[in-house]
């Protein structure tokens, strides 16, 4: 009969590891941000037109509005980290 090893099993020896690899975590964060930019402007750009109904302003009056918008998403989210 075989005597009990005094090394611990294959299981045991492993470090146990996160649910992605460490070089993932960052590519990822920074793909979410950009996958929540885009989906805001294109929110904003599908609703314009009722918001400008409920403002009772011509949707063309608040382009302007959501230009300027878009633009400073633009200049301070880098700015901001």
């Amino acid at each position: 009969m075989s005597e009990p090893s005094s090394q611990p099993s294959a299981p045991e020896t492993q470090e146990k590891k996160g649910l992605l690899p460490k070089g993932m975590i960052l590519p990822l964060v920074i793909a979410s941000a950009l996958f929540l930019e885009n989906m805001d402007s294109t929110v904003l750009a599908t609703s314009l037109p009722a918001i400008a109904l409920d403002l009772h302003q011509d949707p063309i009056v608040l382009k302007l509005a959501f230009t300027s918008y878009l633009l400073s998403l633009a200049v301070f989210i880098p700015i901001s980290g």
